[in-house]
């Protein structure tokens, strides 16, 4: 693991650190993802272009291919995305429960040495939080913990959230 003073994460969030993960997030998710009439939610930004890169990740067939979610999100963002569209990208992909898309996006962002922050780290917990993927949030919370990146209440609070409702609020 590298972290840079920019708050940079590099060598936490390799595919290979946390193996099954696609596999159960996708037993759990991939009925609520792979209905191509969902209709991709409103953000507090109303930016299009989020809204057209969520529309287009939705669309990828299971079971899903990191380098066709990778291709999408190089031709949208040539230079990069911006802190504020990735966490509308990130929330939007958590309020429709597509942990395993949050995760791979997470992971695209740290293969390019893009600066990953709290809210993109919050995205994702909130989307364990909404399906009940308790050991995920945890470990993000220790990504997070073991890099620049700080938690925060809503880190937490989505965290305690997850581990409710698989049942694991004790732990």
């Amino acid at each position: 693991m590298v972290a840079s003073s920019s708050g940079q994460v590099h060598g936490l969030l390799r595919i290979q650190a946390w193996p099954n993960m696609f596999e159960h997030a996708v037993s759990k998710i991939t009925p609520l993802y792979c209905l191509h009439e969902v209709e991709v939610p409103r953000l507090a930004a109303n930016d299009d272009r989020v809204r057209t890169v969520l529309r287009k990740l939705l669309d990828l067939e299971a079971p899903l291919q990191a380098n066709a979610l990778c291709s999408i999100l190089h031709q949208a963002f040539p230079e990069g995305p911006d802190p504020r569209t990735s966490t509308g990208i990130l929330s939007g992909l958590a309020k429709l429960r597509a942990l395993h898309l949050c995760l791979l996006t997470l992971n695209w962002h740290e293969m390019n040495k893009y600066a990953l922050n709290t809210y993109h780290f919050n995205g994702v917990i909130d989307a364990c939080a909404r399906t009940a993927v308790w050991s995920r949030a945890l470990q993000l919370i220790a990504v997070m913990e073991q890099s620049t990146v700080e938690s925060n209440k809503i880190t937490f609070s989505a965290a305690i959230s997850a581990c409710e409702k698989a049942g694991k609020w004790e732990k």
